[in-house]
């Protein structure tokens, strides 16, 4: 009989134990959660007003109600926002080499060189 009374004894105190240990996982786990959730919050309070030009330097310039915008397709305006890119952020040393737009159609012998590839595997 005493036997069956120190195992419960144990039994409780492991009991306990666990779920003491299970409460700290839980409370340390709750407490990462309000930290990134706060730390999440403080990131989308944040005003997102344009920053004003520097000293010196004039705004750029809006385009006029009426006045149609620049054409995207303009190979001279996309080599030169290429260019502007890679001088931000490479450089002033820095060169673009070459330009040149896709061809659509050169996709063509991708798919079918990938259709190819996928119908010389068997399945299983």
């Amino acid at each position: 009989m005493n036997l069956l009374a120190e195992t419960g004894n144990n039994l409780s105190q492991a009991f306990t134990i666990q779920t003491v240990g299970v409460c700290v996982v839980f409370g340390a786990l709750a407490t990462l959660w309000l930290i990134v959730a706060a730390v999440g919050k403080a990131f989308t309070l944040k005003p997102k007003t344009p920053a004003p030009p520097p000293a010196g330097q004039p705004a750029a310039p809006q385009p006029a109600a009426g006045q149609p915008a620049a054409d995207a397709e303009d190979p001279d305006l996309i080599a030169a926002v290429i260019a502007a890119a890679v001088a931000v952020t490479l450089g002033q040393n820095a060169r673009v080499v070459h330009f040149a737009p896709t061809d659509p159609t050169s996709l063509l012998w991708t798919m079918e060189g990938r259709s190819q590839l996928y119908a010389s595997h068997t399945t299983r």
